[in-house]
């Protein structure tokens, strides 16, 4: 997504992370086991890092004229802020 900033790594392990938190914080390990869908016959017919740069260009589309919170219902369902970035500038200013 040509990103031109920094990752800033942080040394709270508490979990939830009050700040930094996305969809896809989990506990560690996370572990995605698809033996079921292999023993059903099915393979993916391109690789995770084959499909990403398509996928990340569609799901930041802005022209399609519709608000993040009807693109992705699921994710604005979730009952934290995604984009609380006072927060994030806050903690970021205290390093």
């Amino acid at each position: 997504m040509k990103y031109p900033g920094r990752i800033v790594g942080l040394d709270d392990n508490a979990f939830p992370a009050n700040v930094g938190r996305t969809p896809w914080s989990v506990p560690r390990p996370f572990v995605l086991d698809t033996s079921a869908a292999a023993g059903l016959g099915y393979f993916p017919v391109t690789t995770y890092a084959q499909s990403l740069g398509a996928i990340c260009d569609e799901l930041s589309d802005a022209s399609s004229g519709r608000d993040w919170c009807a693109r992705f219902p699921v994710l604005a369902s979730y009952p934290y802020d995604h984009f609380d970035y006072e927060s994030e500038d806050a903690l970021l200013a205290a390093l």
